[in-house]
């Protein structure tokens, strides 16, 4: 995962909004404290902030799904590892600050909305 584009940068606020991608699938994600030495690094993960409707999904299929809040995501994902509330889509590894349902096991694929992307 690389930041392929700074969208913007606030030095006066410390803040950022950055497009990360694998290569494969790319999301804006928000990026505080942000300095330039922090935008340069590769990170090996997103933090998913304010996860809800996390269900089981029908089809095995990574998907990317912008919606209207600033940044808003309706994804499909992997679960990596259920314990530690870890998913991927493709090759970007997101946290998910929610827990995922007893029903899902390591392997399966959700669905969720989250808030808000972070760039670490």
């Amino acid at each position: 995962m690389v930041i392929t584009e700074i969208v913007s940068f606030n030095k006066e606020d410390s803040e950022a909004e950055v497009r990360v991608s694998d290569g494969d699938y790319s999301v804006e994600c928000y990026v505080y404290p942000a300095e330039i030495s922090v935008l340069e690094k590769q990170s090996n993960v997103i933090d998913g902030m304010c996860c809800e409707n996390i269900v089981k999904a029908n089809r095995k299929r990574y998907e990317v799904k912008k919606l209207s809040q600033y940044y808003a995501y309706h994804l499909t994902a992997k679960v990596v590892d259920k314990e530690k509330r870890v998913v991927c889509i493709g090759k970007l590894i997101i946290n998910l600050d929610a827990d995922i349902p007893k029903d899902i096991v390591n392997g399966d694929y959700i669905n969720f909305s989250v808030l808000r992307l972070e760039w670490n």
